[in-house]
C-alpha cells in the first residue's frame, strides 16, 4: 500500500474542463499546486505511466481525503486531458519551478 509520505515524481497538468465534466473539482482542486489561474489543474503525484495509448495513469492524495480511511486515487485521465507532466528528481524546486511547496498528502 502507498503512504501519504511517499515522494512526490511528477507534476500532471490537467485541463480543467475535463476536471469538471468528470464532477471530481473538490477533488483535483484540493491537491492543485498551481499558483496561478488558468485552464489547468497541476497534480503532485506519486505514480504515473503514459504506456497506454489512451490514457494517463496517476495517482495522487488530495487534501480532501485526508481525514478518510482511502487517503490516495488512482486516476485514469484520457491523453487529451493532460498538457503537460513535469517529471521531478525530488519535491525540493518545486517552488522554484513556480508551484505551491505545500502538496496533496
Amino acid at each position: 500500500m502507498t503512504t501519504k509520505d511517499e515522494l512526490v515524481t511528477a507534476i500532471v497538468h490537467v485541463r480543467q474542463s475535463w476536471v469538471e465534466t468528470t464532477g471530481a473539482s473538490i477533488t483535483f482542486a484540493s491537491a492543485n499546486v498551481t499558483l496561478g489561474h488558468g485552464d489547468t489543474l497541476a497534480i503532485p503525484v506519486t505514480r504515473w505511466d503514459i504506456s497506454d495509448d489512451y490514457f494517463v495513469e496517476f495517482t495522487f492524495y488530495p487534501r480532501a481525503l485526508e481525514n478518510e480511511p482511502v487517503k490516495s486515487i488512482k486516476v485514469l485521465a484520457p491523453k487529451q486531458a493532460v498538457v503537460l507532466i513535469v517529471e521531478l528528481k525530488g519535491p525540493e524546486g518545486m517552488r522554484t519551478l513556480g508551484y505551491k511547496k505545500e502538496t496533496s498528502n
